[in-house]
Order: C-alpha cells, then structure tokens, then sequence
C-alpha cells in the first residue's frame, strides 16, 4: 500500500533527472541530468512561489480560526435562532468534494457584477485563500 502511494512522487523525481523530450517509449529514461535542478535553484524567482503558498496559507488559516471560532460562540454559547442551520452551513465544506467547490468558487467568480456581489477573483491571489 506504501509503495502504491509513493509512485507517483517516485515518478515525478525521475521525470524531474531527465532531460526534457529524452524519455519517451522507454521503460527507464535513456540519460539522466541534473540541468533541471541547476536552472531551478539559479533562477532569481526560486524563492517566489514558496513565499507566496506560505503567504496564503497563513492568510487561509488566519480567517478560518476567525471564523471558526465565531461560529463555535454563537453555536455553543449563544442560544440564537437558526443554530442547526448554522451547524449546518460549517459542516458543508466537508459533505462536498473539493472539485465542486472548486468549480463553484470558479464560476461564481469569473465574471464582474458588483452589484450581486460577484468581484472577479479567478486568477487573482485571493481565489485561493477563499477556497481553503
């Protein structure tokens, strides 16, 4: 089962020692390189996109604890109307597959109508940190 699991990053760190266009009908590549791992690690942007998945997973974070913990206060604490709805509404991001809700944030936000609140996020910074 571990190794079932493990082949498709096996694979990829092989892919990633072949040069591009070598390995093609093959069983095994024909050549290995470490090219792809030089133009990586020389390149002024190498740091960017880590910086920026850090970025947004601390923005992701931060406004989940918030609204986490304000929807735990008023479920728990506060005997307010509509509490199972409530409930509810926090527990549907787990009884949809990620791909509807990826979809769904997608199409809602593709297209700019402020007026029924739709800003035009896809491929934005912040479609990302929402979808989390």
């Amino acid at each position: 089962m571990v190794l079932f699991l493990l082949l498709p990053h096996l694979t990829l760190i092989l892919i990633s020692f072949c040069k591009d266009g070598t390995w093609t009908t093959e069983i095994l590549p024909p050549q290995y390189t470490s090219e792809n791992y030089l133009r990586l690690f020389s390149s002024s942007q190498f740091l960017e996109p880590i910086l920026n998945s850090l970025e947004m997973a601390a923005l992701a974070t931060l406004g989940n604890l918030v609204l986490a913990l304000l929807a735990g206060y008023l479920i728990v604490r506060k005997k307010i109307t509509g509490r199972v709805w409530l409930n509810a509404l926090i527990l549907l991001p787990w009884a949809l597959p990620g791909t509807v809700v990826g979809l769904s944030l997608a199409t809602t936000f593709s297209q700019y109508r402020p007026l029924q609140g739709r800003l035009l996020l896809v491929g934005t910074f912040w479609i990302l940190p929402l979808a989390y």
